[in-house]
Protein backbone atom coordinates (compact mmCIF):
# COMPACT_ATOMS: atom_id res chain seq x y z
CA UNK A 1 0.00 0.00 0.00
CA UNK A 2 1.56 3.46 -1.09
CA UNK A 3 2.32 5.74 2.09
CA UNK A 4 -0.71 8.12 3.22
CA UNK A 5 0.36 11.53 0.85
CA UNK A 6 0.64 8.97 -2.05
CA UNK A 7 -3.00 7.23 -1.80
CA UNK A 8 -4.72 10.87 -2.22
CA UNK A 9 -3.44 10.76 -5.81
CA UNK A 10 -6.99 8.72 -6.62
CA UNK A 11 -8.71 11.86 -4.85
CA UNK A 12 -6.86 13.87 -7.08
CA UNK A 13 -8.09 11.84 -10.69
CA UNK A 14 -11.97 12.13 -9.24
CA UNK A 15 -11.90 15.79 -7.80
CA UNK A 16 -10.54 17.30 -11.00
CA UNK A 17 -13.04 14.89 -13.26
CA UNK A 18 -10.98 15.74 -16.34
CA UNK A 19 -7.25 15.08 -16.57
CA UNK A 20 -5.37 17.22 -13.64
CA UNK A 21 -3.18 19.73 -14.68
CA UNK A 22 0.84 19.79 -14.71
CA UNK A 23 0.98 22.21 -11.63
CA UNK A 24 -1.29 19.47 -9.68
CA UNK A 25 0.51 17.04 -10.42
CA UNK A 26 3.49 18.08 -9.20
CA UNK A 27 1.98 19.39 -6.08
CA UNK A 28 0.86 15.70 -5.62
CA UNK A 29 4.25 14.48 -6.20
CA UNK A 30 5.77 16.36 -3.65
CA UNK A 31 3.54 15.37 -1.16
CA UNK A 32 4.03 11.75 -1.98
CA UNK A 33 7.86 12.72 -2.23
CA UNK A 34 7.35 14.54 1.53
CA UNK A 35 6.02 11.33 2.92
CA UNK A 36 8.32 9.50 2.05
CA UNK A 37 11.29 11.44 3.33
CA UNK A 38 9.31 11.60 6.42
CA UNK A 39 9.08 7.75 6.31
CA UNK A 40 12.94 7.40 5.71
CA UNK A 41 14.55 9.48 7.39
CA UNK A 42 17.86 9.05 6.10
CA UNK A 43 19.75 7.21 2.78
CA UNK A 44 20.55 8.26 -0.86
CA UNK A 45 18.81 8.65 -4.23
CA UNK A 46 21.22 8.19 -7.01
CA UNK A 47 19.15 9.06 -10.16
CA UNK A 48 21.32 7.99 -13.89
CA UNK A 49 20.53 10.46 -16.25
CA UNK A 50 21.17 10.78 -19.70
CA UNK A 51 24.03 12.73 -20.84
CA UNK A 52 21.14 14.67 -23.53
CA UNK A 53 19.84 16.65 -20.73
CA UNK A 54 23.27 19.05 -20.53
CA UNK A 55 23.49 18.15 -24.14
CA UNK A 56 20.09 18.71 -25.70
CA UNK A 57 19.96 16.98 -29.37
CA UNK A 58 17.01 18.21 -32.01
CA UNK A 59 16.51 14.53 -33.15
CA UNK A 60 15.94 13.52 -29.40
CA UNK A 61 14.34 16.35 -27.90
CA UNK A 62 11.85 14.14 -26.13
CA UNK A 63 14.42 12.44 -24.17
CA UNK A 64 16.84 16.15 -24.35
CA UNK A 65 13.58 17.34 -21.95
CA UNK A 66 13.05 14.64 -19.98
CA UNK A 67 16.69 14.09 -19.08
CA UNK A 68 17.01 17.89 -18.06
CA UNK A 69 13.78 17.50 -15.83
CA UNK A 70 15.48 14.82 -14.03
CA UNK A 71 18.76 17.23 -13.54
CA UNK A 72 16.30 19.77 -12.45
CA UNK A 73 14.46 17.75 -9.63
CA UNK A 74 17.57 15.79 -8.49
CA UNK A 75 18.89 19.54 -8.05
CA UNK A 76 15.70 20.91 -6.39
CA UNK A 77 15.32 17.55 -4.27
CA UNK A 78 18.79 17.32 -3.53
CA UNK A 79 18.68 20.75 -1.80
CA UNK A 80 15.56 19.88 0.20
CA UNK A 81 16.08 16.38 0.98
CA UNK A 82 18.83 16.56 3.58
CA UNK A 83 16.57 18.57 6.21
CA UNK A 84 14.69 14.95 5.79
CA UNK A 85 18.03 13.10 5.84
CA UNK A 86 18.18 12.28 2.54
CA UNK A 87 20.83 12.83 -0.31
CA UNK A 88 19.26 13.14 -3.81
CA UNK A 89 21.78 13.13 -6.55
CA UNK A 90 22.18 12.58 -9.78
CA UNK A 91 24.98 10.81 -12.17
CA UNK A 92 25.26 11.23 -15.93
CA UNK A 93 27.54 8.68 -17.35
CA UNK A 94 29.10 8.56 -20.64
CA UNK A 95 28.17 6.36 -23.39
CA UNK A 96 28.87 2.85 -22.16
CA UNK A 97 29.83 -0.52 -23.14
CA UNK A 98 26.45 -2.36 -21.93
CA UNK A 99 25.21 -4.99 -23.92
CA UNK A 100 22.84 -2.84 -25.17
CA UNK A 101 25.23 -0.62 -26.93
CA UNK A 102 27.47 -3.90 -27.63
CA UNK A 103 24.87 -4.82 -29.98
CA UNK A 104 24.55 -1.41 -31.81
CA UNK A 105 28.17 -0.81 -32.15
CA UNK A 106 29.03 -4.32 -33.90
CA UNK A 107 25.57 -3.31 -36.28
CA UNK A 108 27.40 -0.08 -37.23
CA UNK A 109 30.66 -2.17 -37.50
CA UNK A 110 29.23 -4.51 -39.91
CA UNK A 111 27.65 -2.15 -42.23
CA UNK A 112 30.90 0.35 -42.13
CA UNK A 113 33.61 -2.03 -41.80
CA UNK A 114 31.86 -5.20 -42.90
CA UNK A 115 33.13 -6.73 -39.30
CA UNK A 116 31.33 -7.18 -36.30
CA UNK A 117 34.15 -7.52 -34.57
CA UNK A 118 36.07 -4.36 -35.25
CA UNK A 119 33.46 -2.73 -33.30
CA UNK A 120 35.90 -0.86 -30.61
CA UNK A 121 37.55 0.85 -33.93
CA UNK A 122 34.97 2.95 -34.11
CA UNK A 123 34.68 4.16 -30.43
CA UNK A 124 38.68 5.44 -30.60
CA UNK A 125 37.10 9.31 -30.89
CA UNK A 126 35.71 8.96 -27.69
CA UNK A 127 37.72 10.45 -24.58
CA UNK A 128 40.72 7.25 -23.92
CA UNK A 129 39.45 5.59 -26.93
CA UNK A 130 37.22 3.84 -25.49
CA UNK A 131 33.70 3.54 -24.29
CA UNK A 132 33.24 3.38 -20.11
CA UNK A 133 32.88 0.39 -19.06
CA UNK A 134 29.65 -0.77 -16.70
CA UNK A 135 32.20 -1.27 -13.17
CA UNK A 136 33.69 2.34 -14.17
CA UNK A 137 29.79 3.89 -13.80
CA UNK A 138 28.45 1.41 -11.45
CA UNK A 139 31.68 2.30 -9.26
CA UNK A 140 30.50 5.90 -9.54
CA UNK A 141 27.02 4.71 -8.23
CA UNK A 142 28.26 2.56 -5.44
CA UNK A 143 30.29 5.94 -3.74
CA UNK A 144 27.39 8.29 -4.79
CA UNK A 145 25.39 6.01 -2.39
CA UNK A 146 27.51 4.93 -0.21
CA UNK A 147 28.31 7.28 3.27
CA UNK A 148 31.74 7.95 1.17
CA UNK A 149 29.55 10.80 -0.03
CA UNK A 150 27.69 12.12 3.09
CA UNK A 151 27.63 15.44 2.04
CA UNK A 152 27.44 15.23 -1.65
CA UNK A 153 23.43 15.92 -2.36
CA UNK A 154 21.72 18.60 -5.37
CA UNK A 155 24.24 17.89 -7.76
CA UNK A 156 24.85 15.72 -10.89
CA UNK A 157 27.89 14.39 -11.19
CA UNK A 158 29.15 13.56 -14.77
CA UNK A 159 31.42 10.73 -15.60
CA UNK A 160 32.06 11.31 -19.54
CA UNK A 161 36.43 10.95 -19.69
CA UNK A 162 35.91 14.54 -19.74
CA UNK A 163 34.05 14.51 -23.09
CA UNK A 164 31.28 16.64 -22.31
CA UNK A 165 34.08 19.77 -21.46
CA UNK A 166 35.86 19.41 -25.17
CA UNK A 167 35.53 22.10 -26.92
CA UNK A 168 34.56 20.01 -30.15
Amino acid sequence: MPPDGCSRGRALRRRHRARPTPLQCEQHFFRCLETLFRIAGHGAIVNVIGASGDRPRADYLSGSMANAALIAMSRALGAEGPDHGVRVVGLSPASTATERQTVRWKERAQKQLGDTERWRELTKGFPFGRLATVDEIASAIVFLASGRASYVSGTVLTVDGGRSSRSK
